[in-house]
């Protein structure tokens, strides 16, 4: 299974807060993996969301702190 790649963090948005990278591989937002741009957009449409992330092999959380509807802020 491939996951999701962050291509791209927005200069001041949530995920740059957070710490999300560019290269990042989003293994799943709030405990479900997104399998398509679909999926994507509703799961960081909640508040507070929680990324699990792959990144230089190792497995990490974050915990982005947004309102419900603000754009998380990576594609």
């Amino acid at each position: 299974m491939s996951f999701p790649v962050v291509v791209a963090v927005a200069p001041g948005s949530a995920a740059e807060r957070a710490g999300v990278a560019v290269g990042d591989a989003v293994l799943s937002i709030d405990g479900t993996t997104p399998r398509d741009v679909i999926e994507w957009r509703f799961a960081v449409d909640s508040a507070d969301v929680t990324l699990e992330v792959l990144r230089g092999g190792l497995e990490s959380t974050l915990a982005v702190a947004k309102r419900a509807g603000e754009p998380l802020g990576a594609e």
